[in-house]
């Protein structure tokens, strides 16, 4: 059954219930009315007109409470509850994220009170999707909002395990290790190191409860996870060898999962951090350089094949940028003038996506970097032009590079 036909049907059943509704007369009848109508407004916002479907939504639910809380129905308003933390989650991506996100959280404890200790299964459903809603708040406390999350995804961890319900332990295992991997932007030095040396404990304990066969998004997004934490690891200067190949062996185990098909965006993401660790291990070894450079290319030149610009433009800009670098340390090991213009082809590519308005940094510094590929393929008037771009541009927010710039550039121009 096609997902068109799927809606239809839905939209179909809603003008059903609509019609009960009105010639219904018993109360608790009518709350499970008003919870499937605004059931269904909820699954056809996943295809259209998101916002209208997700407010009617919640004005279903919103009648539904009324009379709930009118018969003292404490099932009907944990369900209600619920539902409304979710639709508030979901509102939060249209419009006032940090107001409905904090509605979503009121609501999603409001939730846990009504529950108690009476079910232990939902318990750990909300504990998690509260855990998630303060994840999403960006209101200038993001640090202590992630250690909140961490917090109620151990309390969801707890429950589970005196439950004796596994089933949930690799989504939370894996969700604390997230935080983990998003609180490190916080931290530096040692601190960051134990920052993600939990990431990587929480990740492997995930793997635990999880099979490539029985859950192999939760598998894959784990592997992706502890590739993270320790590339990471290695680029805070801890055995950096060690960390980057065992960071591209989990990439690689995530990348069993992820294909062009079905998860383009990871397939690309994964490939880029591959391509990524590759060329950070081209700046270890001398001995195996071209080797990790030649490997960074093909990861890399794969991910900027299916990173899309309209929906991906930093990581295709970083992508472009980053593969261009690995192009000129071909060059200078080879001599190979084809990938000196790779090199050039790469940063106008990268230099799209930066405009002196927007961002006047990137953009002198990749006008700088084409300026010095041209000089490095002997044509000098070319390097001129964009060294004086670059000069330009920095005068503005930089006055010593502008000078230094200007310096390099007076060398160049005594050679013509």
């Amino acid at each position: 059954m096609s997902l068109e036909r799927t809606f239809e049907e839905i939209k179909k059943n809603l003008k059903e219930l609509k019609t009960c509704l009105e010639e219904c007369k018993s109360d608790n009848e009518r709350i499970q009315l008003f919870i499937a109508i605004g059931n269904s407004y909820l699954l056809i916002s996943e295809a259209e007109e998101s916002r209208s479907n997700i407010i009617n939504a919640l004005l279903s639910f919103d009648e539904a409470e009324k009379i709930s809380s009118k018969l003292n129905n404490n099932e009907a308003q944990i369900n209600v509850k619920k539902l409304k933390g979710f639709l508030f989650y979901k509102l939060a991506f249209l419009e006032d994220r940090n107001s409905n996100l904090k509605l979503s959280i009121q609501h999603y404890k409001n939730a846990i009170d009504l529950i108690g200790d009476s079910d232990r299964e939902k318990l750990i459903s909300v504990n998690y999707n509260l855990a998630n809603s303060y994840l999403a708040l960006r209101d200038g406390n993001e640090q202590n909002n992630i250690l909140e999350a961490i917090f109620i995804f151990n309390n969801a961890l707890e429950i589970a395990n005196i439950s004796g319900r596994s089933d949930n332990l690799s989504l939370i295992y894996n969700a604390i290790a997230r935080s983990y991997l998003i609180l490190s932007q916080f931290y530096s030095g040692n601190d960051l190191h134990d920052i993600f040396e939990k990431a990587i404990l929480y990740f492997e304990e995930s793997l635990k409860f999880s099979s490539l066969d029985e859950d192999p998004f939760d598998f894959a997004s784990s592997h992706n996870g502890l590739g993270i934490a320790h590339m990471r690891i290695g680029d805070n200067g801890m055995d950096p060898q060690k960390n980057y190949m065992d960071a591209i062996t989990h990439f690689n185990l995530a990348l069993k999962l992820y294909d062009v098909e079905s998860t383009p965006v990871d397939f690309a993401s994964v490939n880029y951090s591959i391509g990524l660790c590759y060329f950070k291990l081209s700046q270890i070894s001398s001995e195996e350089k071209k080797e990790f450079l030649l490997k960074a290319k093909d990861y890399l030149e794969t991910s900027i094949e299916y990173f899309v610009e309209e929906t991906n433009p930093l990581e295709l800009s970083n992508a472009e940028y980053n593969l261009s670098i690995v192009y000129k340390d071909l060059f200078v090991l080879s001599n190979n003038s084809s990938f000196l213009d790779k090199e050039i082809q790469n940063l106008n590519e990268a230099l799209k996506f930066f405009k002196e308005v927007d961002n006047p940094v990137n953009y002198a510094t990749i006008q700088f970097l084409i300026g010095e590929a041209f000089y490095r393929q002997g044509n000098i008037k070319g390097s001129l032009g964009y060294y004086s771009e670059a000069e330009r541009v920095a005068e503005k927010f930089n006055p010593d590079l502008a000078r230094q710039i200007t310096s390099v550039k007076k060398v160049i121009q005594s050679l013509q």
